[in-house]
């Protein structure tokens, strides 16, 4: 067998294409080759500074109308916060990011069902960006390297197993590897009578993402490198370029055909660590608990690889397909998620024994603009569930969805942003994003064999607390429409 196919996405400035190439050799050995390019370009321009200036000390801030921010916390502030600050305009800044990728992989199945997997994956990335108001104008360029080995089989058709990982030389930061292992047991084989199929999991597994080409560019190692004497800054602290994003997970569970496989259980436990997470340093900590400082008067600070934090929980689902067209599913997670370590200015404050951000009107609760160390991570709800029921005709298709979450962690990230330069716009951290209830629907007809007429019903319950504070979801909406296809079957 022998195929080679080609696809290219267009959306507004983002492209992105490729080319596949694949074949296969007496049924036991398969090798597919495919190469891809993406381009991406984003421009951003500020054109006046909206709102009501106000000028002290020789600057010039801009402020918006009077608001009430409400927490689902029941804390509420009142104010103007700062939405512009002076200088000339328009003010603009362009960023564009590219990559082009070579994935070469080949399997071969041995004998005893073996199955060996190799793959290879080549990246070359380039990216820049430009901020002429601050004179800004940086680019750089990536070269990435991916090899991947992993082995599946199974041992009489009752465990399943899959070992393997895979070991990346990157530009950034070098070499790393990231091995994974799953096994899976069958005690009870799948028939038709009740209970019968009982499936057990485990799977441990390490992972690392490379930081974005914008956080390559706010680095402590890169902003350092373009001011006065931060090389010596770099080489007396030992500061390196960031590091990889590194996740360690582990996931075990059951699922057990209650009725067949019409009527299915879902159960999991699961403990995820993240380490080495980006995080925004200010100055001031940078110098108070690193000893890093600079003669810059514009050093604000960097991104630094210092945030730690973990997740477990449960999950569950329940799926039950009363007959061939109509399917239903239901699920629900519960997620203790805890911040194990931060250096952001917030998180120091409170384990020095003070208070890094205080609203007058609530003097006695500590207030971060990022989490605080033992506290949940900011928009992880604790409790989230969803269902979902969808029939599937030969001219009638028709869903119902909903997504449902408790409330959860935030900020409004309004420090010293009032018109006296106080905090009055901030409010607690804990559960001031709203919980929600979100339905959906949606209904396709086809009328013909190239004709589909459709709808789309979106927030029927027209909640608009479902997006983080301070950004008001869209009511009810509808949309309808006609699709028609041209060639095909």
């Amino acid at each position: 067998f022998f195929g080679i196919s080609a696809a290219a996405k267009q959306s507004d400035q983002d492209l992105y294409s490729g080319l596949t190439i694949q074949n296969t050799f007496e049924g036991n050995w398969h090798n597919l080759a495919r190469y891809g390019i993406a381009r991406k370009r984003e421009q951003f321009k500020t054109f006046y500074p909206a709102g009501t200036p106000v000028t002290a000390f020789g600057f010039t801030t801009y402020y918006g109308n009077t608001v009430t921010i409400r927490g689902a916390n029941g804390y509420s502030g009142t104010g103007q916060a700062a939405i512009a600050y002076g200088g000339t305009y328009p003010q603009a800044d362009y960023a564009d990011s590219n990559r082009d990728e070579l994935y070469y992989q080949s399997d071969y199945r041995f004998p005893k069902r073996i199955i060996g997997l190799f793959g290879f994956r080549y990246e070359n990335e380039r990216g820049s960006f430009v901020y002429p108001t601050y004179l800004e104008n940086e680019s750089l360029q990536r070269t990435n390297f991916e090899y991947t080995l992993q082995f599946s089989g199974d041992l009489l058709g009752r465990i399943f197993y899959s070992v393997g990982g895979a070991v990346e030389k990157n530009h950034l930061f070098g070499v790393a590897g990231t091995p994974r292992i799953g096994l899976a047991y069958v005690p009870v084989r799948p028939g038709a009578r009740w209970l019968g199929g009982t499936k057990v999991r485990l799977n441990v597994a390490t992972g690392i993402q490379e930081p974005s080409l914008a956080t390559d560019f706010t680095s402590l190692y890169t902003e350092l490198m373009q001011l006065p004497g931060g090389a010596a800054t770099i080489k007396t602290y030992g500061i390196t370029p960031i590091r990889e994003l590194r996740t360690r997970t582990l996931d075990a569970g059951v699922e057990q055909n209650i009725y067949r496989d019409r009527l299915v259980f879902k159960a999991g436990y699961f403990h995820n660590a993240f380490s080495h997470q980006i995080e925004y340093v200010d100055s001031g900590t940078l110098k108070q608990y690193f000893g890093i400082k600079t003669n810059v008067a514009n050093f604000y600070g960097a991104d630094v690889t210092s945030l730690a934090f973990h997740a477990q929980g449960l999950e569950s689902e329940l799926q039950y397909q009363p007959f061939t067209r109509f399917f239903v599913r239901a699920g629900y997670t519960y997620l203790n998620a805890k911040v194990d370590q931060s250096f952001s200015s917030s998180a120091l404050s409170v384990l020095q024994g003070g208070f890094p951000e205080v609203n007058p009107a609530f003097p006695n609760i500590p207030i971060g603009g990022s989490p605080f160390i033992g506290s949940r991570p900011f928009r992880r709800p604790p409790n989230t569930g969803y269902v979902a029921a969808q029939y599937t005709g030969r001219k009638l298709t028709a869903a119902l969805k909903g997504a449902f979450a408790s409330r959860s962690d935030d900020s409004t990230f309004l420090d010293f942003s009032d018109l006296a330069g106080t905090n009055s716009m901030i409010l607690p951290n804990r559960n001031l994003d709203y919980g929600y209830a979100k339905l959906d629907a949606n209904v396709a007809y086809s009328v013909q064999r190239h004709v589909t007429v459709f709808t789309e019903l979106d927030n029927l319950l027209s909640q608009q607390h479902i997006g983080p504070i301070g950004y008001p979801s869209l009511p009810f909406t509808a949309r309808a429409g006609l699709k028609i296809r041209i060639g095909g079957e």
